[in-house]
């Protein structure tokens, strides 16, 4: 690492202040919607022109776009592996980031290639920043910063997973200061951090929370003017700080009804300005969409969803996971960092517990991943990829009796701390230590976990000791972990890879169905087992569930995108009932829904707004 003068910045900031300061720019502040830009499917990185004009990288198709101010499109680039930013160089060069590739892509004015770097370090590249000849990126696989020059050379890092001063989760994107300031967006621990040119912590301000100066994932950094953008992806807005984190301005208001725009935001992800610093462009992929904000023009303004301060709880947005044991049914809900935990003997799911609360502490959870409830025990696993453990809950009572909602159900009992798990038994095996995403169990109680990390299998005893490690060199990002009945067969759905079985004894691999161009499949996610081997893959890109047979060959497909029954919106969690009926996490839509095994619709369950279609489906659309 070289060395630099350190720059004094005075004292540590902690918190910013939940007041706003008075806004000393001439002009007035960006937040006037101008357009939106639907169709951009899983939108990820996006950059902007003094015309309005838009590139915007589309995630699962890998492509570049050029979005002209009067909508015409055009592909830059295509091929590109889970694309996530981009930004436009001094020389109108543009630079790209792929998480699944080859770390930094950078190409010229018309999307040729110029050359590629980093691959070899950097485990998934995410958020980009340009300050002269350095190249800036986020690792969001290794929690680091890591810093280059314009030729692909390593200069140094700083980072690494941790929630104290220094120590970075999933950082998600980065800017640089005019005097090499870093600054980051720590979407894991919900602050932006603040490091010198050599990569020494300055400053943090910021905690999880939906009030001003708070955040929920901040996701997207951009400094101009003095003044630092950042993406509140949580809490569906714009928040506008001072460098040394005093609060100015913010902008932006969740989403109520679906797909609703119009300034309106649901779940903000990157963010650019123009180099005027006139326009602001906000990339939506849960929406497919980006929207565009200018300062003055455009829509008319309005003030009360300006001001609003969206302080109540976060509402039941579903997450990507599912599990359903006997008469139980448990989903994830992410906003919260808690399972939801359901009966579900009647037409529709009744809750009657919540798992889990926000926190670092043994018992509560910051990520939610993978969950496995065991019937007979009535124990409830639930993964935590963020703090890199497993987690078992015990609910209270029986099948027998007759409950309520019971907030005193659920009771923490122990976990698993995978950290203390790599240094003891595998360090020598893996790469780091592992985060856990998907979570099986066999007849001997063995436990077998999916590790987005590494990308392989963990095989824990029932004492939680390490058996065995499958899927080295094979894995890329699973997602997924189901075992056959009888405990021969393990199927993994890995977002890179595809439908993969580990067969038999000697646990051979073989991928059943691929993804891209080798397969059927784009962005698959989990998978159900039926009693005759048949397997169903949800794929959120295709908006639809793929059957498989044990073998492989595709036995059908069912489902578009839509609000309507049968219809989704990324798909993400699936699994089967003890009625055999499966139950898909609708994951855009916000909603559950259930079919028989030839995929005919059964039932909903889900917000009003986001079911009604469904529910009435011969209701004019006007009353919809």
């Amino acid at each position: 690492m070289q060395t630099r003068p350190a720059l004094a910045l005075g004292a540590l900031l902690l918190v910013a202040p939940t007041s706003l300061a008075q806004d000393q720019d001439e002009r007035p502040p960006l937040g006037r919607h101008l357009r939106d830009v639907a169709g951009v499917a899983e939108a990820g990185g996006v950059a902007l022109d003094d015309d309005g004009g838009l590139w915007v990288l589309e995630r699962h198709a890998g492509r570049l776009l050029r979005i002209e101010a009067d909508g015409a499109r055009s592909v830059l680039a295509e091929g590109l592996a889970d694309p996530r930013a981009v930004e436009v160089g001094a020389d109108g060069s543009l630079w790209v980031t792929e998480a699944l590739g080859r770390g930094v892509v950078h190409l010229d004015a018309e999307g040729a290639l110029l050359g590629s770097f980093g691959a070899e370090l950097l485990h998934r590249a995410h958020g980009l920043g340009l300050a002269g000849e350095r190249v800036v990126v986020t690792d969001r696989g290794r929690h680091r910063v890591e810093v280059f020059d314009v030729e692909g050379e390593h200069l140094f890092g700083f980072g690494g997973h941790g929630t104290g001063e220094a120590g970075l989760i999933r950082p998600e994107d980065v800017a640089v200061g005019d005097e090499g300031r870093f600054f980051v967006a720590d979407a894991g621990n919900s602050r932006v951090q603040v490091f010198d040119a050599d990569g020494a912590p300055l400053a943090r301000w910021g905690d999880w929370g939906p009030f001003p100066g708070l955040f929920h994932e901040p996701s997207g950094v951009v400094l101009y003017g003095g003044r630092l953008f950042v993406s509140d992806r949580g809490n569906h807005r714009v928040q506008v700080f001072s460098p040394q984190g005093e609060l100015l301005d913010r902008f932006g208001l969740h989403a109520i009804r679906p797909r609703e725009g119009g300034g309106f935001l649901h779940y903000p992800v990157a963010l650019a300005l123009s180099p005027n610093g006139e326009l602001a462009a906000l990339s939506e992929p849960m929406v497919d969409r980006v929207q565009l904000f200018c300062r003055t023009g455009g829509t008319a303004e309005d003030e009360v969803r300006r001001q609003a301060q969206a302080l109540a709880r976060p509402s039941a947005h579903y997450g990507w996971e599912l599990e359903l044991s006997g008469p139980y049914l448990a989903a994830s809900e992410p906003e919260s960092h808690s399972v939801l935990f359901f009966e579900n003997t009647g037409d529709e799911p009744r809750r009657i517990a919540r798992v889990g609360a926000l926190g670092t502490k043994t018992g509560l959870l910051t990520g939610v991943g993978g969950v496995h409830f065991e019937r007979e025990a009535r124990d409830l696993w639930v993964c935590d990829p963020l703090l890199r453990r497993l987690s078992l809950f015990r609910l209270r009572g029986s099948e027998e009796d007759e409950v309520g909602y019971d907030p005193l159900m659920a009771r923490f009992v122990k976990s698993l701390d995978l950290a203390r798990l790599f240094e003891l038994e595998l360090r020598e095996r893996l790469q780091d230590v592992p985060e856990p995403v998907a979570l099986d169990r066999d007849g001997a109680g063995r436990f077998f976990v999916g590790d987005r990390r590494n990308g392989c299998v963990l095989v824990l005893s029932p004492a939680l000791e390490v058996e065995e490690v499958l899927g080295l060199g094979r894995l890329v990002e699973p997602t997924a972990v189901e075992l056959s009945g009888d405990g021969q067969d393990l199927f993994v759905v890995d977002r890179a890879v595809g439908l993969v079985v580990f067969r038999g004894e000697e646990r051979a691999a073989r991928v059943l169905a691929a993804t891209g161009t080798d397969g059927p499949l784009v962005a698959p996610h989990d998978l159900a087992r039926a009693a005759d081997g048949s397997l169903y893959v949800t794929d959120g890109a295709q908006h639809r569930v793929f059957v498989f047979g044990p073998e492989g060959e595709q036995r059908g497909s069912w489902g578009a995108e839509g609000l309507g029954r049968g219809e989704f919106y990324k798909p993400r969690g699936i699994d089967l009932d003890a009625r055999g009926r499966l139950t898909v996490v609708d994951h855009a839509n916000h909603r559950l829904q259930t079919f028989d095994l030839e995929g005919n619709y059964v039932g909903i369950f889900g917000p009003r707004l986001y079911t009604k279609k469904a529910r009435y489906p011969d209701l004019p659309e006007e009353q919809e």
